[in-house]
């Protein structure tokens, strides 16, 4: 892939709506979603796509595939976190 090309992948906006922050979009590339179970889980290696539906329209969950990807860092002295993607 060229330098200036960018990898095909999944983007979703996260922000404060409490505090009526800023948006930011984050892109997680489609090979991090490209998952492998292996036993003892499944009898014969299987890859798989990690979605698991959400209780209500109102729920949402950062996954596995989110945390996997960013670097999460809490400030106990504030209270306050910051999860960005790491590029």
């Amino acid at each position: 892939m060229p330098p200036h090309a960018v990898a095909p992948g999944l983007p979703f906006r996260l922000s404060d709506v409490r505090s009526g922050g800023e948006t930011v979009t984050v892109v997680l590339p489609y090979a991090a979603f490209d998952l492998v179970a292996k036993n003892p889980l499944v009898d014969e290696t299987t890859h798989y796509f990690p979605l698991k539906r959400a209780n209500s329209s109102k729920q949402y969950t950062l996954g596995r595939v989110y945390l996997q990807e960013a670097y999460l860092s809490i400030d106990y002295e504030r209270g306050g976190s910051n999860v960005p993607v790491m590029l």
